[in-house]
């Protein structure tokens, strides 16, 4: 049973903490009484903004027809799933004429009752830009009763219905293939508000070229840069952990300035009290922030990482580090068995077995990991051949040719083709694996096909860096000296080998294959977010004779 119920006999302090208690009916007899009573909502208003904010507040928007409401109706269970605390408020247009508001949106958005989410339709009635006027009260009696993520929903189709900015932290927009000129629909305004685009129904054709669209919408929202476009379907669940991974790593940013303070009302305090009605806060002037990833820099929980040579060795390892740093990783390979053997001891891996040298096999790469994950963070370049030593008059046209495109031309081609997706999400991170002897010669060793292809790896990743850095994503490499692998398997044993190393390496020894772990996930995460365009020597010393 309630512990307060919302009425002119009950003080609002009482009420509050009736609320604060996780009372979900005074909730909701505050909301209703508060749309009812402007006087009332400035109460409520004034009482809770002293506390702040203390939610991740999430506006989505888009034109009729969207599928707003189904979108949260996958994304909302995936955030209590996650053990947050949920609020959502769907703003339903009411109309000019009766003032009455059909409230669909709540059918439409299938959800379970749990009792850390509460869902509410609010009409607009006299709201404008798109909102009610309770709208921002109703936001902070949600954080008050202990949400930590308000969704906020409302219809936007113009310049004018694109007021929940203002009260959002991260405002996205959704559009559907298939619902005409969306871009034409949305028109200015809307575009330009946008922090994410969510292109929903990604299953039906024009998906892909609506997101492309969207893509070159050019620079906006809060941060006045390129907006990542994420495709999800609510039918089929692709992309919705994405979008969530991607929401999770957003932060609260205060809206309206310093709250003004006020004396705490006294127990004659009655709800209905006169005062004046509630102003809703302007949008905040953008500001840099520090990222969400600040305090663990390294961490890689909700990425999504590609490694190409996953079958074994190097490329193994690297796919097993990034799977313990948190990532979900795809594996891809020739041989399908060895990919098989690694995803049954990864728990977040698929595997896409396939030869990078054919576009149809690089393609499906992309392909299933955006099906299956809805995004790529970051891809590891590590494929890569070489052969028996050959000097340089001898060397085959057939071998360099092999050599360049594995090593080269293979690595250029998928670097293209993660480039769309991360560019659309303004964030990425592609890591080459080259090799010492793309920066000094690999003789008495005599490959020039080897050295020739690694050392364009290292001036590939400079340029790819140069040219995508504005656009958040980085490119690096790593340039490994001699480690154990399928490649050097039979240089572990042989004392001419092993005699070489020692004397070329001033630490006088092969590395160990752990020796790469920490500069990968340098590379790999946040924690290298001002470092594009290197090529960082793992060698012992090799390099820096």
């Amino acid at each position: 049973m309630s512990t307060a119920v919302v009425g002119s006999s009950e003080s609002l302090a009482a009420s509050l903490a009736a609320i604060a208690a996780g009372d979900r009916t005074v909730l909701a007899q505050a909301i209703s009484r508060a749309e009812n009573s402007p006087a009332l909502a400035g109460l409520i208003d004034s009482q809770l903004a002293a506390a702040g904010q203390r939610a991740l507040r999430i506006g989505l928007t888009g034109p009729p027809g969207a599928g707003k409401s189904t979108l949260l109706g996958a994304v909302v269970p995936e955030f209590v799933r996650r053990n947050h605390t949920v609020g959502v408020l769907l703003i339903d247009p009411s109309s000019a004429r009766t003032g009455g508001a059909i409230l669909a949106d709540r059918v439409r958005m299938k959800h379970r009752p749990h009792p850390r989410l509460y869902v509410r339709s609010i009409g607009s009635r006299l709201g404008h830009g798109g909102l009610a006027e309770v709208t921002a009260t109703a936001i902070r009696l949600l954080e008050h009763w202990g949400a930590d993520v308000v969704l906020i929903e409302t219809v936007g189709a113009g310049q004018s219905d694109i007021d929940v900015c203002g009260l959002a932290d991260v405002t996205m927009v959704s559009a559907p293939p298939g619902l005409g000129d969306e871009m034409q629909v949305m028109k200015a305004g809307l575009m330009e508000v946008a922090d994410i685009f969510v292109v929903t129904k990604s299953d039906r054709p024009g998906a892909q070229a609506l997101a492309a669209g969207l893509a070159d919408a050019g620079p906006g929202g809060r941060t006045g840069t390129d907006r990542p476009v994420l495709l999800t379907s609510a039918t089929s669940g692709d992309g919705i952990a994405g979008l969530v991974d991607l929401l999770e790593r957003q932060e609260p940013t205060p809206v309206g300035g310093t709250p003004t303070e006020t004396a705490p009302l006294s127990s004659a305090d009655q709800l209905g009290q006169p005062k004046s009605a509630p102003v809703a806060p302007p949008r905040p002037v953008p500001a840099v922030r520090p990222s969400a990833q600040a305090l663990t820099p390294f961490d890689l929980t909700g990425r999504v990482a590609i490694v190409t040579g996953a079958t074994s060795g190097l490329g193994r390892r690297f796919a097993e580090v990034l799977h313990a740093a948190g990532a979900s990783v795809v594996l891809t390979g020739r041989r399908a068995d060895r990919l098989n053997e690694l995803t049954a001891t990864l728990e977040r891996s698929i595997a896409v077995a396939g030869d990078i040298t054919r576009a149809g096999d690089r393609e499906s790469v992309i392909a299933a990991t955006l099906k299956r994950l809805g995004r790529i963070d970051v891809l590891i370049n590590n494929a890569g051949v070489s052969g028996d030593p050959v000097p340089a008059e001898h060397l085959p046209a057939e071998r360099w040719t092999t050599t360049i495109d594995v090593n080269l031309s293979s690595v250029f081609s998928m670097a293209q083709l993660v480039a769309t997706p991360m560019l659309a999400q303004a964030h990425g991170s592609i890591v080459n694996i080259t090799s010492v002897f793309g920066l000094v010669a690999n003789a008495p060793v005599m490959d020039a096909a080897y050295a020739a292809s690694k050392a364009g790896l290292v001036n590939l990743t400079r340029e790819l860096a140069v040219e995508w850095a504005k656009r958040g994503v980085r490119v690096n490499a790593i340039a490994p000296g001699w480690f154990p692998s399928e490649m050097t398997a039979d240089m572990v044993d042989d004392d001419s080998s092993q005699r070489y190393i020692r004397r070329s390496c001033p630490m006088e020894r092969m590395g160990r294959e752990d020796e790469l772990d920490g500069v990968l996930l340098f590379l790999a995460s946040d924690a290298s977010s001002y470092c594009t365009g290197q090529t960082i020597a793992v060698d012992g010393g090799w390099t820096a004779r």
